[in-house]
């Protein structure tokens, strides 16, 4: 995500600057049941929520050029971010293991840690989520694309 907002400001390093950005996409596929799950959320509402802003300010001074020389910069970057508690007091790798541990282990013992971290996930990325049955992909791939545009006018609206 750090990489994606210093691309939306117009810096430039890693990847290219894309100002014009204004989306992040998540597709995760779930092999066992045949379903595909896309997430769409707003970059600026996940900066605001995520203190992206705060960490690329209080970086500024190196960050003075719009040209990333610097890798190190961007990685105290990413390692604030991470270090982050924004999961229910966990930053995301931590969560992301309890998460694992509940639905691959079936510790139930976990599922209200589970339900306040996604609570919080949502919280903060405010994503738009569509879920799709793949047994009939064709269908599934026609009526996403059909559906896109007026998907992202109402995500807008609504964030």
């Amino acid at each position: 995500m750090v990489e994606v907002y210093l691309s939306k400001l117009g810096f430039d390093g890693d990847v290219a600057p894309a100002t014009g950005l204004k989306y992040v996409a998540q597709v995760n596929h779930f092999l066992d049941v045949n379903r595909a799950v896309v997430e769409v959320a707003n970059i600026g509402t996940i900066a605001i929520n995520t203190n992206l802003p705060r960490m690329v300010h209080d970086l500024g001074t190196i960050l003075s050029t719009k040209h990333i020389d610097d890798h190190s910069v961007v990685g105290r970057i990413i390692s604030q971010f991470d270090s982050q508690k924004l999961f229910a007091g966990h930053n995301d790798w931590e969560a992301i293991k309890i998460i694992r541990k509940y639905y691959e282990d079936n510790d139930t013992s976990l599922a209200k840690e589970v339900e306040a971290i996604r609570d919080a996930y949502t919280r903060i990325f405010k994503p738009y989520r569509i879920e799709y049955n793949l047994n009939n992909i064709t269908a599934t791939i026609l009526h996403w694309l059909k559906t896109l545009p007026a998907l992202l006018r109402n995500f807008d609206r609504q964030h």
